[in-house]
């Protein structure tokens, strides 16, 4: 009974919980999709966070709330949580790599640069033979290669067929000018830089057309975590629902009809049983004392004060008849006690069960306990039963004598 109680009062709407844990679902979905634009350390340590905090959050919500929560609900939670957290780790884990190919390229683009500005051009004079030949030619390498770099830029933010083929193309005409220029009359000095500028150039060939692929990898798990999000999101839904107040104060009353139909169903049986032991205690008593037998071989039954019964119970504690004398004793007139159960006039169940007990023990035929008149008055009473018996001697009703104490 404790525990329904508890059930009743501890009953909440559970949409303040699912916006708790969504929020930090949210929160992980924001942090992440800024990381992967932007390989901003605070972004993945927010997103960290925030992961740990959903997982922390969720236990604590089981404990204040177990109604809310069961424990399959909480297990179906972890368990899609998990597999978000799997396929985050993926995406991260691929976007690790990628951001290490991009860092590679950038460093590449930024040597090639820096030997063209610094190595190149001052072994270039124009008062050389060829000086203004080779000077356009390392100017349209500079500018192929900055072209290249802002062009794999703008193709990892937009993957289009269309971006991709420019930066094909800048690094096929980079290799052109770097042939031409190759081909002239260089110095020691400048053809060993234009070597290493080749060697470079090649690397980031190689770099720039993994990094596509690795650009589709990331891709496809970020569309893959995105999926188990949106699994996790569904689950919390389902389990944790946005429930109006009509809806609650339904659920609440709901229980507790259950708990009062379990409560009578409860108190019924044990009440029938309680009567079947008395009925039964009765039988075992008449026969222990029935009358001897007189020298003749008659039965004579013995005298009493009182013969008749004040009221009359069936076997299963059903009041079938009520007398004058039990009206002015209880208040109560036979239309009103015909058909009601003798539990009515015990003030409570423990004292039904104690003279229960006692008739099973066939300890004694007489009693003394405390009823209950209409008008909610106690009194003592001193109670006799006799055993109503048909032609063939089978005990078919019970009578109680009830004089008041």
């Amino acid at each position: 009974m404790n525990q329904a109680v508890n059930d009743v009062s501890d009953l909440r709407d559970p949409s303040p919980y699912r916006a708790a844990l969504m929020g930090h679902l949210g929160k992980i979905h924001l942090a992440i999709q800024g990381y992967l634009r932007t390989p901003d350390p605070s972004l993945e340590k927010q997103a960290d966070e925030s992961r740990k905090d959903f997982e922390t959050l969720l236990p604590d919500f089981v404990k204040q709330n177990p109604k809310l929560f069961p424990q399959t609900a909480a297990e179906e939670i972890r368990r899609t949580f998990g597999l978000f957290k799997e396929s985050l780790d993926r995406t991260l884990e691929d976007n690790t790599h990628r951001i290490v190919g991009r860092a590679v390229l950038d460093e590449n683009f930024t040597r090639i640069l820096y030997l063209i500005d610094h190595n190149l051009r001052p072994l270039i004079r124009k008062d050389q033979a060829d000086g203004d030949e080779r000077s356009e030619a390392v100017l349209n390498i500079e500018n192929q290669a900055r072209a290249w770099q802002q062009n794999l830029i703008q193709a990892w933010a937009q993957p289009t067929d269309v971006a991709k083929a420019i930066t094909y193309e800048n690094d096929n005409r980079g290799q052109t000018y770097l042939e031409r220029y190759s081909r002239l009359e260089l110095l020691p000095r400048e053809r060993k830089v234009e070597k290493e500028i080749r060697t470079l150039w090649l690397a980031n060939s190689d770099l720039a057309r993994e990094s596509f692929v690795k650009e589709n990898l990331v891709n496809q798990a970020q569309k893959a975590t995105d999926v188990e999000r949106e699994q996790v999101i569904s689950t919390l839904n389902r389990f944790l629902p946005a429930m109006p107040p009509v809806e609650l104060e339904a659920k609440k009353v709901a229980i507790l009809r259950s708990m009062h139909f379990h409560l009578a169903a409860a108190c019924g049986i044990g009440l029938v049983g309680l009567l079947s032991l008395l009925a039964a205690a009765l039988v075992i008593y008449r026969q222990i004392r029935a009358p001897a037998p007189a020298a003749d071989g008659i039965f004579r039954p013995t005298s009493s004060a009182r013969d008749e019964p004040t009221l009359q119970m069936d076997l299963k504690g059903t009041i079938s008849t009520w007398t004058a004398e039990a009206e002015s004793l209880y208040g109560y007139s036979a239309s009103e006690m015909r058909g009601q159960s003798i539990g009515k006039l015990f003030e409570s169940e423990s004292e039904i069960k104690r003279l229960g007990r006692e008739l099973k023990a066939a300890k004694k035929a007489t009693f003394k306990t405390t009823h209950k008149t209409k008008d909610g008055e106690s009194i003592a009473v001193h109670i006799e039963f006799r055993p109503i018996v048909d032609s063939a001697d089978h005990t078919t009703a019970i009578g109680l004598i009830c004089t008041r104490r």
